[in-house]
């Protein structure tokens, strides 16, 4: 049988700044499958898709099957250019331009924008205005550098009809952002990000003043205080009203340190309630000699490091009786993202110095079981029970956006019940 060329056409060129977006449909006589389309501008390689999109038109006159329509989109530089599409031949043979179209590029035209106003509160300041890029109506994003230091960043894509109307390249241009500044004098400036990758201008700049003077202390409260053998657990939220920002958290155990975790759990009802945002919860889990103890949790001020009561609580662990003791156990610390759970944490029976089985839970699905064998001298210098009890795992595990919660549990080494040993909330963005 003789081989057949692909053929095809060029429907659209499209030109958007320097944005080039150009679509048709190509196949080859000799298959109904989708075969692979190269592009070339002006002589030299720019890209290359599949024609797989269904395309009925092309199907119903030629017969050849309908998943043969293609699109891709690629930069160009100023001036008048020609697109040349390739049919990838299916057997090996030729690759023929299939079709080629002249586009032209205009100037790269940089982004244009505003501030409007600038308030300050405590160390927190708002900003907001618009911005755009005269080659596209799609929103970009704006940067902010405060007296030339990175500050933040956001997208100018709220609604502004004002800006639509005197421009005509669309409504969704106006930003505002929340910033953390120090005390005194301070200017900001927003620059504008380029939709070609071109120059990012300073499109406006604001002098403005926080009163260095004015300082309020954190404040915030215990909520729980659970215990579980001998590992302790409390939660609660605490921030600080000169920012917006997580602030740290301390913790104290019959007035000895132990240890510190950053407010930055989610509390919408916190945000509600005191309009700082709503990364402001904390939970801390550790663990105590049999008797009654005194915990008290102090947040540290975000502008001088001074410490602030939250409040305080006693408990009591029990003392273990001479039958068979429930495995403990502690997180020390939990990070996740929409693929993966990692944690860092210890467990052991107290009736054994050999490592335990601990399971891991997501959500109360278990997603991992392993050893609890990794060196832990701090645990053995306060439980005297054998240096390997600690583990660190990384799990692969698609997890929502939202809130959640992993808990883990010891099973037993003399066959007792498994054991919850302490959970940690978290939230996925």
């Amino acid at each position: 049988m003789v081989n057949r060329a692909p053929v095809g056409v060029i429907d659209a060129v499209a030109v958007t700044g320097n944005s080039v977006a150009v679509s048709g449909w190509a196949f080859d006589p000799d298959t109904q499958s989708s075969i692979g389309v190269h592009f070339y501008v002006d002589g030299g390689w720019t890209g290359a898709t599949t024609a797989a999109t269904l395309r009925s038109d092309v199907g119903s006159i030629y017969n050849n099957g309908s998943a043969h329509g293609y699109s891709i989109t690629f930069g160009a530089s100023s001036g008048t250019h020609t697109v040349c599409a390739y049919g990838i031949d299916s057997d090996g043979g030729p690759n023929p331009a299939v079709a080629c179209r002249s586009f032209t590029v205009g100037p790269n035209r940089l982004p244009v924008g505003v501030i409007d106003s600038v308030s300050v509160s405590g160390t927190t300041l708002t900003i907001s205005g618009w911005a755009f890029d005269p080659d596209t109506t799609a929103p970009i994003g704006v940067h902010f550098y405060v007296d030339g230091g990175w500050a933040g960043a956001t997208t100018a894509n709220d609604s502004r009809l004002d800006v639509g109307a005197v421009y005509g390249l669309g409504s969704n241009h106006g930003y505002s952002a929340t910033l953390t500044v120090n005390g005194g004098s301070h200017s900001i400036c927003a620059h504008a990000i380029d939709s070609a990758g071109g120059p990012n201008p300073p499109v406006a700049c604001r002098s403005f003043t926080v009163d260095a003077s004015v300082n309020h202390l954190p404040f915030g409260v215990i909520d729980s205080l659970s215990v579980n053998a001998s590992t302790a657990t409390v939660t609660g939220w605490g921030l600080d009203p000169d920012t917006t920002a997580s602030i740290a958290v301390r913790y104290y155990v019959d007035g000895t340190a132990a240890g510190s975790t950053t407010a930055g759990e989610t509390r919408a009802d916190v945000g509600a309630a005191y309009g700082k945002g709503d990364r402001h919860g904390y939970s801390r889990a550790f663990g105590a000699a049999a008797g009654s103890h005194n915990l008290c949790v102090r947040g540290v001020d975000y502008q001088t490091g001074t410490e602030a009561a939250f409040g305080c609580r006693t408990f009591t662990i029990a003392t273990p009786s001479a039958a068979n003791r429930p495995p403990v156990g502690v997180i020390d610390s939990v990070v996740a993202d929409r693929t993966s759970l990692a944690l860092i944490a210890w467990a052991f029976d107290p009736d054994t110095t050999a490592p335990i089985v601990v399971q891991i839970r997501l959500d109360d699905a278990t997603v991992g079981t392993l050893y609890a064998d990794m060196a832990r001298a701090d645990v053995d210098a306060v439980y005297g029970a054998g240096p390997y009890h600690g583990y660190s795992t990384l799990i692969g595990v698609t997890i929502a956006a939202g809130a959640h919660s992993a808990c883990v549990f010891g099973v037993d080494a003399t066959g007792g019940p498994v054991t919850s040993l302490a959970c940690r909330s978290f939230t996925v963005s």
